[in-house]
C-alpha cells in the first residue's frame, strides 16, 4: 500500500488528563473536539465519521455523542466499555475511509472513572460484568477469588519474573521512567516526582504488584480526527499516515495481561515466547521492532 492511499491522523485534541467532577461529560468532549477541528483546520460539519471508544457508563454512547456534539454522520461504531481498544478505534476508522465509508472520521475517548468506586467492590459498574460466567473482562476470575484486575496482571508478572530470573524491584525502573515522562507533560495527572526509593517503599497492592505499578483513575477525553491520505495533504498540519495496527489476540492461550506461555489461563502448555517482530502490526506497516524510535 502507497502513502497514497493510507489513512492519516490529521488532528489531535485533548483536555488532559485528572479529575473533572465539576464538569459534564459532554462539555469535556466538546473541548477536546473543539481543539482536534482547530488543530486539523476541519470544520464540525466536514465530520461525517464518529467512532467511539468507551461509551457508558463512564463515557457517552455514540447516539447520544452525535446528538449533543451536533454531528452529522454517516457512519458510526462504538467499542465495548473498557480501555483497551485504543487501537480498535483507530484501526476501523483507517478500514472505513480505506473502504469508502467516510471522508473524514472523529475519533472519541472520553471517560470519568472518579465518580466511581474501587475496581473489585459491589458499587462499582462493572463489578456484576466481573462476575459473569467465563469470568470478567480484565481476566477478573471469580471461582479462585480473583474479583479485580490487579489479581490477574499480578500472576502474570509473577510468572514472568520467575521465568527470566529478574528482582522484582526492578519493576520500579519502569514506574519511575513513567513519572519522569509525566513530569514533561503539563496535562498528565502525576506531577510528582518520584524515585526509586519512593517505589519501594509503596505498599504491595497484589504481590508482586506495588502501589506504583497500578494506573492511576482519571478523568479525560481525547478526539483524533482521521483523513484519506489525498486529503490530509491540504490541511493544516502535516499528516501522519497509519502504517498499521493491532488490537489484542484472543483465543484458548490468550491472556489480556501477557503474551502465550506466562502460564495463566491458556489451554496448552509451553514456554513464554516473544513474538517480536512476528506482530502483526509490523508485518502490515512493513518495519521491524528495531526501526521503530519513540519520543518521551
Amino acid at each position: 500500500m502507497s502513502p497514497g492511499d493510507r489513512a492519516a491522523v490529521v488532528g489531535i485534541g485533548t483536555i488532559g488528563f485528572g479529575s473533572f467532577s465539576d464538569e459534564s461529560l459532554a462539555s469535556m468532549t466538546n473541548r477536546a473536539v473543539g481543539a482536534a477541528l482547530a488543530d486539523s483546520g476541519l470544520e464540525r460539519r466536514q465530520i461525517d465519521g464518529l467512532l467511539v471508544h468507551i461509551g457508558s457508563p463512564r463515557g457517552l454512547d455514540y447516539d447520544e455523542l452525535a446528538l449533543l456534539l451536533g454531528l452529522e454522520v454517516e457512519f458510526a461504531t462504538q467499542t465495548w466499555g473498557h480501555g483497551r481498544f485504543g487501537a480498535t478505534v483507530i484501526g476501523t476508522a483507517a478500514m472505513a475511509l480505506e473502504c469508502g465509508l467516510v471522508d473524514c472520521a472523529l475519533c472519541v475517548a472520553a471517560f470519568k472513572s472518579s465518580p466511581f468506586t474501587r475496581v473489585g467492590t459491589t458499587t462499582s459498574p462493572s463489578f456484576f460484568e466481573g462476575m459473569r460466567e467465563g469470568g470478567g473482562p480484565h481476566a477478573e476470575t471469580p471461582y479462585v477469588g480473583m474479583a479485580a484486575p490487579a489479581a490477574g496482571a499480578a500472576l502474570s508478572t509473577q510468572r514472568y519474573l520467575h521465568h527470566y530470573g529478574i528482582d522484582r524491584e526492578k519493576l520500579g525502573a519502569v514506574a519511575v521512567a513513567q513519572r519522569r515522562s509525566a513530569l514533561e507533560n503539563p496535562l498528565a495527572a502525576m506531577q510528582k516526582p518520584m524515585s526509586q526509593e519512593d517505589y519501594v517503599r509503596s505498599p504491595f497492592v497484589v504481590e508482586p504488584l506495588r502501589l506504583f505499578d497500578c494506573s492511576v483513575p482519571v478523568d479525560t477525553a481525547v478526539a483524533l480526527i482521521l483523513t484519506r491520505a489525498d486529503r490530509a495533504r491540504d490541511l493544516a498540519q502535516p499528516p501522519v499516515y497509519v502504517l498499521g495496527f493491532q488490537g489484542i489476540h484472543a483465543g484458548p492461550n490468550e491472556f489480556i495481561f501477557g503474551q502465550p506461555g506466562l502460564g495463566i489461563n491458556q489451554a496448552d502448555v509451553f514456554d513464554y515466547r516473544p513474538r517480536g517482530g512476528d506482530e502483526p502490526v509490523y508485518r502490515r506497516a512493513g518495519v521491524l521492532p528495531a526501526e521503530v524510535g519513540t519520543l518521551h
